[in-house]
């Protein structure tokens, strides 16, 4: 809550300094706002991962993750224009993938990127989940059919 006042506060601030809202880069605001509800959410899935795994002494199953979640009362990732899944790369160990559900675009890219840069996590982008590296800086959007962000939890 306080996190919205300061950001009002500074929008209004913005725009009696320069008198007018329309320099205000509003999709930039956005991505920030969506970067963060996409960490949130992650933070959220790998807590209650490791909490499912502590308190049942088992692991999470790639094939059952989302009912065993459901068990422990835990929330499962769910973000507008996202979709999550869990999984395991074969000598990597397992993951949580965030993919978008929309045409990659550099919005997209830039969001998927700033989850990446904050997350203590490694993390790929990449057009699958289960990637093991980031696609190439250079790669064309548009011959992509998705982003996604596959975070490695261990095992």
């Amino acid at each position: 809550m306080q996190h919205a006042i300061w950001i009002i506060v500074l929008v209004i601030s913005l725009v009696i300094i320069q008198g007018t809202p329309s320099i205000i880069n509003i999709d930039g605001m956005r991505g920030i706002a969506e970067s963060g509800s996409l960490i949130s959410t992650a933070n959220g899935a790998i807590l209650s991962r490791d909490n499912y795994q502590q308190t049942t002494s088992s692991q999470l199953t790639v094939a059952n993750w989302e009912a065993e979640l459901r068990t422990m009362g835990s929330p499962l990732p769910n973000n507008a224009g996202f979709a999550w899944d869990y999984g395991l790369t074969s000598g990597v160990g397992n993951y949580f993938c965030v993919q978008s559900n929309i045409a990659p675009s550099d919005y997209t890219l830039k969001v998927i990127n700033r989850l990446q840069e904050r997350l203590q996590f490694t993390a790929y982008v990449d057009e699958t989940c289960g990637a093991v590296a980031d696609m190439p800086a250079a790669t064309d959007l548009t011959t992509l059919s998705s982003l996604s962000l596959t975070i490695y939890v261990g095992g």
